[in-house]
């Protein structure tokens, strides 16, 4: 069964660009912003650490905390975006 391509997932694309202009943020604070399912916006990290587009830093002190931050790669697939964005 063939994946489907990471920009095709449901809110990857708001994703990327709400991580591009907000840095080391937190799972738990992207509900609001991108989707209100905390599950599926971790999923969504998943795929998209495993395609080289964020970097996931799990911190254990005090309490388990995730936050994630686009990597090189993901920050030039945000910027091709808003870049055909702005030609829209």
């Amino acid at each position: 069964m063939d994946e489907r391509p990471i920009l095709d997932e449901k809110y990857s694309y708001s994703l990327i660009i709400y991580l591009y202009e907000n840095s080391d943020v937190s799972i738990s604070s992207l509900k609001p912003d991108v989707s209100k399912n905390y599950r599926a916006i971790r999923e969504l990290v998943d795929k998209m650490e495993n395609e080289g587009l964020v970097k996931l830093d799990k911190q254990y002190s005090p309490r388990r905390k995730f936050t994630v931050k686009l990597t090189k790669k993901g920050e030039k697939v945000a910027e091709k975006l808003l870049e055909i964005e702005s030609l829209i």
